[in-house]
């Protein structure tokens, strides 16, 4: 990841780097660090880069004309020469793309977008605020306008009592906390005191019920 970050960082620059122009800074960046990157894996990471839906980033193989130096031979002496020749560089088509940013593949992006309308059915109730802004975050940083689109609606009892709960039960099962219930049956005055290991809220005909391990009746 880091070989693939700082190739990241040079392609998103100005400058235009042939594959022997990048080994060098490969060399430069690494032997500092006590190893050494060869041509082979310099190939590898941008084919990486480039092929690997987790990046699937913009490369674009550009000819450049550069002049070379080349060392001729003549009698018994060396003379350097400049030679015009047309070599490949690499770079970025989108300057903007950066793998530190997020991306995802269509099945990933497909899969966040039913989350999230998944997720919409909790806006508005009490201490799911926080759900519109996480929604936003998510939308704007995946660029995914398209989800907020809304292809489904649920009825909502806008009159249900102690809603607030449900948002309260719904924390105590993703932390897998133990609760303990006082529950009161209908027309009883009686009330029992009973320890719950929560895993499961569903909604069915307006209301919501919890299910959860009854410690005292193991059920």
């Amino acid at each position: 990841m880091r070989r693939l970050s700082f190739l990241d960082e040079i392609f998103r620059g100005p400058h235009l780097y042939n594959i022997n122009e990048l080994l060098e800074k490969y060399k430069d960046k690494y032997a500092k660090e006590g190893y050494s990157v060869g041509r082979r894996q310099l190939l590898k990471d941008i084919d990486t880069l480039e092929y690997n839906e987790s990046y699937d980033a913009p490369i674009e193989r550009k000819k450049v004309l550069r002049s070379i130096d080349k060392w001729e031979e003549e009698g018994n002496d060396k003379r350097k020469k400049s030679v015009d020749r047309w070599v490949t560089c690499f770079t970025y088509t989108d300057k903007q793309y950066s793998i530190r940013k997020l991306h995802m593949n269509s099945l990933e992006e497909s899969q966040l977008k039913q989350t999230l309308l998944m997720l919409s059915r909790f806006r508005g109730m009490p201490q799911f605020g926080w759900l519109g802004e996480i929604t936003t975050r998510l939308v704007s940083g995946f660029n995914l306008e398209k989800a907020a689109t809304k292809i489904i609606e649920i009825e909502q009892n806008t009159d249900l009592k102690n809603a607030e709960l449900i948002a309260e039960l719904f924390s105590t099962i993703l932390n897998k906390q133990v609760l303990l219930i006082e529950y009161q049956k209908f027309h009883k005055d009686s009330v029992i005191s009973m320890i719950i290991h929560p895993y499961f809220l569903k909604r069915f005909n307006n209301r919501w019920f919890l299910f959860g391990l009854n410690v005292s009746e193991k059920e």
